[in-house]
């Protein structure tokens, strides 16, 4: 499954249901971050309650289950088989996703600014990295085609 978005490319997106229903990780959100004024295009990696972990660059998603944490390992099927999750950029391996916020990562993981360094503020302690409900603008539902840069 190829989702990978660029410039110009032109997308329909769904400003009803993330008021309605809940978001699923894997689900691809425009929002605008704390501190910021541009809308950002990510993917949903980390629900509420979760904890988001990057060990030997996989990304594993861990919950409480009666006394123990239970990590897994994310299967990222929208990935390209090359793409490395590493925390180089932020030295930061470990998010704790609160009750009323998301993790949000892109697919080309190494050129991307995303909830691993506070969308290019850093992530610095009491930084805040995650996206909140009233900071999601769209959810994207259907990339139509791609444009040609610069050709309108």
């Amino acid at each position: 499954m190829e989702t990978k978005f660029h410039q110009w490319d032109f997308i329909i997106v769904d400003k009803i249901t993330p008021r309605l229903w809940t978001l699923e990780r894997g689900d691809i959100i425009v929002f605008v971050p704390k501190n910021r004024d541009v809308p950002f295009i990510k993917r949903i990696v980390g629900l509420p309650g979760e904890t988001v972990k990057i060990i030997n660059n996989n990304v594993m998603i861990c919950t409480w289950t009666w006394a123990e944490q239970q990590c897994d390992k994310l299967e990222e099927y929208y990935l390209w088989k090359d793409v490395v999750t590493s925390t180089t950029q932020c030295n930061v391996d470990t998010f704790e996703v609160q009750n009323d916020g998301y993790f949000v990562m892109w697919d080309n993981r190494s050129a991307s600014t995303d909830s691993r360094c506070c969308f290019g503020l850093w992530c610095f302690e009491n930084s805040n990295y995650l996206v909140y409900p009233e900071d999601i603008i769209w959810k994207v539902a259907i990339k139509l085609f791609p444009t040609l840069e610069g050709h309108w």
